[in-house]
């Protein structure tokens, strides 16, 4: 059909070469609502729909993170006909980067020139390559080498005053993979899961360190295995102020690990029989003066000695009316909150929540403080959802280690990034992504000079080239002013730019104890 087409339109046929030539340069056209379009297609034009990233990729140059990263990944290649260990490393930073959260995902960046030079790649690997590869790293090698990493991102913060939120998350498993086992599981109950155990500096949403376990571990106690491990690896100076948790975590063995540390926490209580006794004694007592506690909260302050427990501790009875009084169903999964009637004859519902506590503050900052931990469930939710937690599974658990850590550390990269362009809010990736690193950019080169022509398609597309234009002179004004300074100290003076509205306007304290090689 085609070449009757074409003998129609050329009284003289043409030979093979030119007959493939004329159909390569000839337009399609396509006929849409808003008319004939025209379309030619060219596979050799160097361009992308992450533009923006060019601007992160200078802030990575600047602080000299991903150099070193790469510089120091325990990847060993010998063959000569595998990949460069920068190119390994380098798909998987920029699979994690744009949001693909599988490996098989990884194939839609695969063409991505633009991407590739910016981030000095050769080429971006396939994904069978790039899972081959990284079960080459030694699992004990491939740890130190992302916890130092992780480290090195966030360390000057540590001696800022911060609180450490700790909890775990449930990922579900769908195939037969190391450590899927049956264990707690709220959203799918039955089916296998790994659990994410991971803490994080409250309000700057930085993650400090996460480790995967199989899915019947998911209590406190294995969280505490290492995390009282890496607690006893910080410097004294650099420890939190207080350790948060959900009712997982109020324990008898957590509170005295905390206390031998000279810790502060704050944990909610399980619903255990003598809490609810409690709770129902104070509930009908008259002469309790409950105090005010902010956002229709009000509480009370008393002690308790629970079984097991080796001695009285300080709990906090919070409590607020509930809004609809008609519709009430008690929810029996619940373990945060008890229900019971204050009065008899108004007959008023409350809802009853238990904190215990070593702080010696008053009971309002108390609750807002744990009210303030809510803000942990929204890192889970973005970690799992927009940067690949939910993905990245392979048959070993070595593999789903190294990604996990991956992610934390480029999420920590980017959101320190956006902490430049928006000092004072934190953007989740579903809004940051399309903002500030999703655009159309074409790549031209001419007179040994390239050039990225870029074109944002977003609603606030003036305001983004703005902020972006002032980060990057930023960016050039430290690297021409902080010439005398090491790459850390750079480094330094850029994260106390971005967290300025959380310390101030001073440069943090310069960091012992870990520095670049």
């Amino acid at each position: 059909m085609l070449e009757q087409i074409n003998n129609e339109k050329n009284v003289h046929p043409l030979g093979e070469h030119q007959k493939s030539t004329v159909e390569k340069k000839r337009d399609n056209f396509c006929e849409t609502f808003g008319g004939k379009i025209h379309v030619n297609w060219d596979e050799n034009a160097p361009m992308t729909p992450h533009a923006q990233a060019v601007y992160f990729a200078d802030f990575l140059k600047v602080t000299g993170l991903y150099e070193s990263w790469l510089k120091e990944t325990p990847l060993h290649l010998k063959s000569p006909n595998t990949p460069k260990k920068e190119d390994v490393i380098g798909t998987a930073f920029l699979g994690i980067l744009t949001g693909q959260n599988r490996y098989a995902h990884i194939t839609g960046i695969r063409r991505d020139e633009v991407l590739m030079k910016c981030f000095g790649l050769t080429k971006i690997v396939s994904e069978d390559s790039l899972r081959r590869n990284l079960k080459k790293i030694d699992e004990e090698s491939g740890y130190s080498w992302l916890l130092k990493h992780l480290k090195i991102c966030y360390w000057p913060l540590l001696y800022e005053p911060y609180i450490i939120d700790i909890d775990v998350t449930v990922k579900p498993i769908y195939g037969k993979q190391e450590g899927a086992n049956l264990g707690y599981n709220p959203h799918k109950p039955g089916r296998p899961s790994h659990t994410y155990h991971t803490y994080f500096i409250s309000n700057l949403r930085l993650v400090l360190h996460v480790d995967i376990k199989p899915g019947n571990e998911s209590s406190s106690k294995y969280t505490q295995e290492g995390f009282w491990v890496y607690i006893d690896g910080l410097p004294m100076n650099c420890r939190p102020k207080i350790i948060r948790g959900d009712i997982a975590f109020g324990t008898d063995s957590m509170m005295e690990s905390s206390k031998n540390c000279n810790l502060k926490y704050l944990f909610k209580l399980k619903r255990t029989k003598r809490v609810k006794e409690l709770i129902e004694i104070l509930a009908h007592r008259d002469d309790l003066e409950w105090e005010n506690a902010n956002n229709g909260w009000e509480g009370v302050n008393s002690t308790i000695r629970l079984t097991g427990w080796k001695k009285q501790r300080r709990i906090i009875i919070l409590r607020r009316v509930l809004k609809e009084q008609n519709n009430f169903k008690k929810d029996k999964k619940d373990q945060g909150h008890f229900y019971f009637y204050n009065d008899i004859s108004t007959k008023k519902k409350y809802e009853y929540t238990v904190l215990v506590t070593n702080l010696e503050l008053e009971i309002l900052s108390i609750s807002q403080l744990y009210h303030e931990r809510a803000d942990a469930e929204n890192n889970f939710d973005e970690m799992k959802n927009q940067w690949g937690w939910g993905g990245y599974t392979t048959q070993d658990l070595k593999r789903c280690r190294l990604m996990a850590r991956m992610i934390a550390l480029v999420y920590n990269w980017w959101n320190i990034f956006i902490r430049l362009a928006v000092p004072k809010k934190h953007h989740e990736a579903i809004t940051s992504r399309p903002l500030f690193l999703n655009g159309v950019g074409r790549m031209i080169k001419h007179a040994r000079q390239t050039k990225l022509i870029l074109s944002s398609l977003h609603g606030r597309s003036i305001g983004i080239s703005e902020i972006m234009q002032k980060i990057n002179s930023l960016l050039i004004w430290i690297r021409r002013n902080a010439e005398q300074l090491a790459i850390f100290g750079i480094y330094r003076m850029v994260l106390s730019i971005a967290f300025k509205y959380f310390i101030g306007e001073r440069p943090l304290k310069v960091p012992i104890g870990l520095e670049f090689q």
